[in-house]
């Protein structure tokens, strides 16, 4: 069973309350005893391998997304002004009903900026990913110190995709992604929904405090913008 806790969400026929224990469901429960141990365990652990835990947010914090048209059409012309700056950037796309990936991600390739973002549904929908500055650097020297965790608002699909770029080989996080499809919640992010016992070994890295109702555990970052660079 995944060791990473949740939040309460109900309670068992016996009136105990009951925890959800997966990042990629909700559905999934165990009592407050069984959190309590699942917690202990997770902490002994950290303690042994000398981390703490480190819960990422995506859009704007370690990544920028545009679905704006115009990103392709100068992706397409190298002669554009700003081509260069889109050197790095990277497009999927997500059917019209937002939960089917209609398009894998691909990078721009220098040697056919033609077939760029081209293939794909008709009714879809293109986002164009450009990763903040150093990011690789960053992930990876944290990922010495911390067990990191992705926390997105984002719904599962867009999650899946931007992970595959972000972390390509699964070796930073994992499984260990939340998406708005298993939060219960469109507008707030919670803490007890990963830790719901202890929080002590646990920070944050967003560009938004109020989501987290201004958590202590919380380092605000400046928002990465789809400007270029960015």
């Amino acid at each position: 069973m995944c060791t990473m806790l949740g939040t309460l969400i109900g309670r068992t026929e016996f009136g105990q309350p009951t925890f959800a224990t997966l990042h990629s469901s909700s559905s999934v429960k165990v009592t407050k005893d069984e959190a309590t141990r699942l917690d202990t365990e997770t902490k002994e652990r950290l303690l042994a391998r000398r981390k703490l835990s480190l819960i990422v947010d995506l859009d704007q914090t370690i990544i920028h997304v545009t679905v704006d048209p115009t990103v392709k059409e100068w992706a397409h012309d190298v002669n554009n002004p700003n081509w260069n700056a889109l050197r790095d950037i990277v497009a999927f796309q997500l059917g019209a009903d937002g939960k089917t990936v209609s398009h894998q991600p691909e990078r721009l390739a220098n040697h056919d900026i033609t077939s760029f973002a081209t293939d794909g549904d008709e009714d879809g929908c293109w986002y164009y990913v450009k990763l903040r500055p150093g990011l690789g650097e960053f992930l990876q020297r944290v990922a010495s110190k911390f067990e990191l965790h992705v926390y997105t608002m984002g719904t599962r699909a867009y999650a899946d995709c931007i992970c595959r770029i972000v972390d390509p080989d699964g070796k930073l996080f994992g499984a260990r992604i939340l998406s708005r499809d298993e939060n219960e919640s469109l507008v707030q992010k919670s803490l007890a929904r990963l830790f719901p016992i202890s929080t002590n070994m646990v920070v944050v890295i967003d560009d938004r405090a109020d989501v987290w109702s201004w958590s202590p555990n919380l380092i605000k970052v400046e928002p990465c913008m789809f400007t270029f660079p960015c």
